[in-house]
């Protein structure tokens, strides 16, 4: 059975689960624009999200479908996922990490889309260069 997280950030709230065939991420701003991270936030969200995504990746089937990437680059350190459902954005902002969705809420992601996320989030830890 997979633990629920509900990481208080420095500004909202992340909540991270395991559905046997989704890391489902919710982001809650809390009457932000945009969850706030500290750098700390962002390693161990980054890590949760390694391990769910393990979790998920041992018990899946082989994939049929070779892996896309699906985001973009908007502006220097900032990236937009288009989801099926939802846009997430995770950025730094005026030198804090961000992460914001819209709408805010739930999102459902894949091994694929979960892991591109964990590579941003290192990305950004490392400076973005």
């Amino acid at each position: 059975m997979s633990q629920t997280y509900q990481w208080l950030v420095q500004k909202g709230r992340i909540g991270m689960w395991l559905d046997g065939a989704h890391v489902h991420l919710e982001v809650d701003p809390e009457d932000s624009h945009a969850c706030v991270l500290t750098r700390q936030d962002a390693e161990e969200v980054a890590q949760i999200l390694y391990d769910m995504s393990y979790e998920l990746w041992k018990a899946s089937p082989p994939r049929d479908t070779p892996f896309s990437q699906i985001f973009k680059t908007t502006k220097p350190f900032f990236y937009e996922f288009d989801l099926p459902v939802n846009h997430l954005f995770i950025g730094i902002e005026n030198s804090w990490m961000t992460i914001q969705a819209e709408p805010p809420g739930e999102i459902l992601l894949s091994v694929d889309q979960t892991v591109q996320i964990i590579q941003i989030l290192e990305h950004l830890l490392k400076g973005g260069s």
